[in-house]
């Protein structure tokens, strides 16, 4: 698939932005050449055969991935993640004394620097069947923050969401961020039942590591 370069400008702190601000190209027509900006010119998504996770099979959030359109705004530029990325990804979460579970580059989105750097990086991952999605793994560099970073990653994967159901687990920090972005917080007894196990470990490990309270968190498909 050919790769689409797109311009889009930075939101302002707290506010989302159009990351699919089209630019009239055909974006399932062959590449003829590569685009402008050599390795930092908006990547083609990966068309890689998709894999399974924990028996639940991941075709639907890989096949939204390879339609999605990257765009470039001006400081970095959002793409699929492949394997090339995960070292970065567990540095920036281990930073964060974060646990990253089942982490598959293929269903990531990362956001880039000019300079190839990873800026932020978030998964999207089917659950329980298809009956809802889990964004995790949101990271961003200290220095890339306020800067549109994080918005932009979380509102791509919610795009690529395609109107189901959200879930995610964070901590108290991190909760005015996904308010912002439509979440709300969820008590134990609405969660879903591997939420509810994720939440046991999370809580335990927030508590021990950064003395915070973990809380999953609900944006309603629309």
């Amino acid at each position: 698939m050919g790769a689409l370069q797109c311009t889009g400008g930075v939101g302002a702190r707290g506010r989302s932005f159009d990351a699919h601000r089209r630019c009239g190209i055909d974006p399932f027509a062959p590449a003829s050449k590569e685009p402008r900006g050599g390795r930092n010119a908006a990547r083609p998504i990966s068309t890689s055969c998709p894999r399974r996770y924990a028996g639940v099979c991941s075709n639907t959030v890989v096949a939204a991935l390879t339609k999605s359109v990257c765009f470039s705004a001006s400081t970095f530029t959002l793409r699929q993640g492949t394997g090339v990325d995960v070292p970065s990804i567990k540095k920036l979460a281990e930073d964060e004394k974060m646990v990253v579970l089942d982490l598959a580059p293929e269903r990531c989105i990362i956001a880039e620097g000019t300079d190839g750097e990873v800026l932020g990086a978030g998964q999207l991952k089917s659950k329980e069947s298809g009956a809802y999605m889990e964004i995790s793994t949101v990271v961003v560099q200290p220095k890339a923050r306020r800067q549109g970073v994080g918005t932009s990653v979380v509102n791509e994967l919610l795009k690529l969401a395609a109107g189901n159901d959200v879930y995610l687990t964070t901590v108290d920090q991190g909760k005015e961020f996904f308010k912002s972005l439509g979440f709300t917080e969820v008590g134990f007894s609405d969660m879903p039942m591997a939420m509810r196990l994720e939440w046991a470990a999370g809580n335990v490990a927030a508590r021990i590591s950064i003395n915070q309270r973990c809380m999953v968190m609900l944006r309603k498909g629309r």
